[in-house]
């Protein structure tokens, strides 16, 4: 059961993952992810504390990316437009 935060006083801990989707990720190594998941929400359920005050952002990556120098992976300006597959998913 989720509590609204004006039931819930307790102090917040942000908690961000960044989980790979890709490719790659197929058979066991997708699998011991959503493992791990599990073993995640899990042991958070069983804190009560920590249930209280962990707000989780889950954010999946299916792309191919790499490692480079900072000069060549920081864009010179990113843009707040709407990718175009973004207006077909939320369109529907």
């Amino acid at each position: 059961m989720q509590m609204r935060s004006s039931q819930n006083p307790e102090q917040r801990c942000p908690c961000a993952l960044l989980l790979d989707t890709s490719g790659s990720m197929q058979g066991q190594a997708i699998n011991q992810l959503n493992d791990a998941l599990q073993f995640f929400k899990e042991y958070l359920h069983a804190d009560a504390l920590a249930a209280k005050r962990v707000e989780l952002a889950v954010v999946t990556v299916n792309v191919r990316a790499g490692f480079t120098t900072v000069d060549a992976s920081i864009p010179r300006c990113l843009s707040n437009r709407r990718p175009p597959w973004e207006k077909r998913l939320t369109a529907a």
